[in-house]
């Protein structure tokens, strides 16, 4: 069983992808969708002035400085590499257990309004990426749902509400 968190569940799914004899099943927490970036950037291409569209692609696709972000990972390139990875090899049939936060940690617009609908696609897509994949919602937990809702995999009785059956 592997499991991982935000880019962590990226890894783990890529991981999964190009060593499927080695993962007997997922549980993904709030984790990066291969495409996330990508399409974050068309959904907000049309939202912004072409300068600062540039400026706004340039900002997601660069690696941030290790002061900012001191594990340097270069997500955009992670991504592609995950997509690549899943079309040569889906995910073979094994068990799958999305977590999704169920309240955002920025509550203001418009973060929320275009951010939160987002996010819940891309969980709902993850949990479709092996037949009976299944998305389950952290009702009390923001994105760290291991430390906000740490009883939550084990058992749904701390208040998590199951989301469709992807």
């Amino acid at each position: 069983m592997l499991a991982g968190h935000s880019n962590s569940g990226l890894f783990s799914v890529l991981y999964a992808s190009s060593h499927p004899r080695q993962v007997a099943g997922l549980v993904l927490i709030d984790a990066v969708h291969p495409a996330t970036i990508k399409r974050r950037l068309a959904m907000l291409k049309p939202l912004v002035s072409p300068q600062e569209w540039e400026a706004l692609r340039q900002l997601m696709i660069t690696v941030p400085p290790r002061l900012v972000d001191p594990e340097g990972i270069d997500i955009w390139t992670s991504e592609r590499q995950t997509r690549m990875a899943l079309r040569r090899s889906p995910l073979r049939p094994m068990p799958l257990v999305v977590l999704a936060h169920g309240h955002p940690d920025d509550p203001t617009p418009p973060y929320v309004e275009l951010e939160e609908p987002f996010w819940r696609q891309l969980q709902r897509e993850l949990a479709r990426l092996v037949p009976g994949g299944r998305l389950v919602i952290a009702t009390q937990s923001g994105h760290n749902i291991q430390d906000d809702q740490q009883s939550l995999p084990a058992s749904r009785r701390c208040g998590a509400t199951s989301g469709s059956t992807a």
